[in-house]
């Protein structure tokens, strides 16, 4: 299968208080295999980027739809500005759309900022593929089932694998995609989760502190009671009454 994605152009890249810079490149990546296409540096004019026809498509290769295209944005520093996680599953195969998204900024950079795009799906891209079902009708019936036996072990194997590069990706990329699909901001999400950690971690540890310093005055009392009952016995281990006051006998 394959993706081509046609970035036409960004806007509101910087807001007027925050950093800004005079040039900016995109990548596109699909997230499984990690196949990464960078564009070349570009100038900004008016805050907006204008990416020229020859510059703006990206083709990759995909082996999945459920997994996602991340569209980013940097600076000339290196630094990542935006990002957009672009869920496969929402395009149809061999239709082009043309759409605008909401390009979610880093720290400092524009609420505002957007991004155009023309995305494409091919899930056959070549007349090779096409042409496999019919090749396949007259291959003889022993090869037929060892063909077969094939790309059953192949598929079992892309989904291991497939599984084993979801369980490589981080907890905060998979946090990102979520906090995306529902239309939250995710630093927004991070930072009340934090928070409430830290008020409850705090109160744990009060919780722990009151509790040791009960334990500690029930040692401090049962120590105090055996030093009394020590203090009550003779040499030999027999409890000893309280001396008679003589001044207080009638004899």
């Amino acid at each position: 299968m394959k993706v081509t994605i046609s970035v036409i152009e960004v806007t509101d890249i910087f807001k007027p208080d925050g950093p800004t810079d005079s040039s900016v490149y995109c990548t596109v990546k699909h997230t499984p295999s990690n196949f990464l296409v960078r564009s070349e540096q570009f100038q900004i004019e008016n805050n907006t980027l204008k990416l020229s026809h020859e510059h703006q498509t990206f083709s990759l290769p995909v082996e999945t739809l459920t997994e996602p295209v991340v569209i980013s944005l940097y600076n000339s520093k290196e630094e990542e500005i935006a990002y957009l996680i672009l869920s496969l599953t929402d395009f149809s195969d061999g239709k082009e759309t043309d759409k605008t998204f909401d390009f979610l900024p880093l720290e400092g950079y524009s609420d505002n900022c957007k991004i155009h795009l023309k995305i494409k799906i091919d899930v056959k891209t070549d007349s090779k593929e096409a042409a496999a079902p019919a090749q396949q009708q007259t291959t003889p019936q022993t090869q037929q089932q060892t063909t077969q036996q094939q790309n059953e072990n192949a598929e079992e194997e892309g989904d291991e694998l497939t599984e084993e590069k979801k369980a490589l990706k981080t907890k905060e990329e998979r946090n990102r995609e979520k906090a995306t699909k529902l239309g939250q901001n995710y630093e927004e999400i991070y930072e009340a989760a934090k928070e409430g950690a830290q008020a409850r971690y705090q109160q744990i540890l009060n919780e722990c502190a009151a509790i040791l310093v009960e334990n500690e005055n029930w040692v401090n009392g049962e120590n105090q009671e055996e030093e009394q009952a020590q203090e009550s016995k003779d040499g030999n281990g027999k409890r000893v009454d309280p001396a008679l006051d003589s001044s207080d006998s009638d004899l």
